[in-house]
């Protein structure tokens, strides 16, 4: 029972670090607010557009576009992150590297199509948030890339405004192009994640949840048998040796 009190506030430390890394994975590029509304939102058609909020599906289509670094793929939206070392600093026996990072950001106008009909879209206007996929990468590189590609099914929310325009054209039907008659106004969001498995996952891993419940509680019985203030003692005398040992072993690295 004692080994188990003195475990508990490791199991919860682990496990928040697992959380951690897993939302900071899931939302890498994307807020909680976004991902809702990409998980919440029901899809428009193009040919069923009206003024108000949108949640558009469909391919991105353009002339040309941008040539991504590492797959030569051209692609409606890129981002390189450029990490670089501008020295070196030294705290107490480890020497840790000084990095700063550059961002290279290209967008180009697309449309996006549906199959009942395409509609423009323009995320170099300010504001527009982008849902990069990540691309692939160099492990040994300082290079990290991410890009919507041309011709990937996309998802775009945001805020559709009808232009003035002959009825009768748009009842006709003469043309699948929604832009004579509507566009976006102000920022969109765009994202790579159009199918329900893509969607960030809020909950973090059932084994970090699991490690968390019997660490929380651990400690809960600990404090009921008036063992906590033992249980912080040894938890930080732990904590002091495993920063010693850390310190030492980057004095040999």
């Amino acid at each position: 029972m004692m080994v188990w009190y003195v475990s508990s506030p490791l199991f919860v430390l682990v496990a928040l670090v697992v959380m951690v890394r897993h939302w900071r994975r899931e939302f890498a590029t994307i807020s909680y607010r976004d991902a809702n509304l990409l998980a919440t939102m029901p899809v428009t058609r193009v040919d069923a557009l009206k003024p108000g909020l949108v949640k558009l599906v469909g391919v991105a289509k353009a002339e040309q576009g941008v040539m991504s670094y590492y797959e030569r793929q051209p692609c409606v939206l890129h981002r390189r992150v450029v990490s670089t070392v501008s020295g070196y600093r030294r705290v107490g026996r480890v020497t840790y590297a000084e990095t700063f990072q550059t961002h290279e950001w290209t967008a180009v106008p697309f449309q996006l199509d549906d199959g009942t009909g395409t509609l423009w879209v323009d995320a170099r206007v300010g504001g527009t948030r982008v849902d990069y996929e990540l691309g692939t990468s160099d492990e040994t590189s300082d290079v990290q890339e991410q890009y919507i590609r041309l011709g990937d099914r996309v998802t775009v929310i945001g805020e559709i405004e009808m232009l003035s325009s002959d009825g009768g054209y748009r009842n006709a039907a003469h043309s699948r192009d929604a832009s004579q008659y509507a566009r976006f106004r102000g920022p969109v969001l765009v994202s790579w994640r159009t199918d329900a498995e893509f969607q960030p996952k809020v909950l973090p891993p059932w084994p970090a949840m699991l490690l968390a419940a019997v660490g929380i509680i651990g400690l809960s019985a600990a404090a009921w048998d008036g063992h906590l203030m033992m249980v912080a003692i040894a938890s930080c005398a732990s904590m002091v040796m495993g920063a010693v040992a850390m310190a030492n072993l980057g004095r040999f690295g």
